[in-house]
């Protein structure tokens, strides 16, 4: 049985995407960090996309044996 990846969670070259869900949630606390200062969500998002794809490729890969 072949598994097809959600286009959300892999990139063009194979790397892992954050959960769009976790991105939403991380611009939220940026948000509320710079005092809820509006006209910054663009910017927000792609900064909490940077910093969980980061996080996500420090992560040590765990494999089950």
């Amino acid at each position: 049985m072949k598994h097809h990846k959600h286009p959300h969670q892999q990139g063009s070259n194979g790397e892992q995407n954050p959960d769009p869900k976790k991105i939403e949630r991380r611009a939220y606390e940026l948000y509320l960090d710079r005092g809820s200062e509006p006209g910054h969500d663009f910017e927000d998002w792609l900064r909490a996309e940077r910093e969980l794809k980061e996080r996500s490729e420090a992560a040590p890969v765990r494999i089950a044996v």
